[in-house]
């Protein structure tokens, strides 16, 4: 098992922390360029299968519309 550290998370910390797991940062730097593009996104969430009734998890749902278009991501 993981040995707890005394102390406190730092600023420093979680920005190591994000810019390394790449996972992560990627979805934040998608996230961020959307958003840069005045894109309506959603960060993170849950929905229903429509098909298998599950619960499944999104990272980053994003739609954009230009006229009568609506592109869904």
């Amino acid at each position: 098992m993981a040995k707890l550290l005394d102390k406190p998370i730092a600023d420093t910390d979680l920005n190591e922390y994000l810019s390394s797991y790449s996972d992560f940062s990627f979805e934040i730097s998608v996230l961020r360029l959307l958003r840069d593009k005045q894109i309506q996104c959603e960060h993170g969430g849950h929905y229903t299968d429509p098909v298998t009734k599950k619960s499944r998890e999104f990272d980053i749902r994003a739609k954009h519309s230009i006229d009568n278009l609506t592109l869904r991501l």
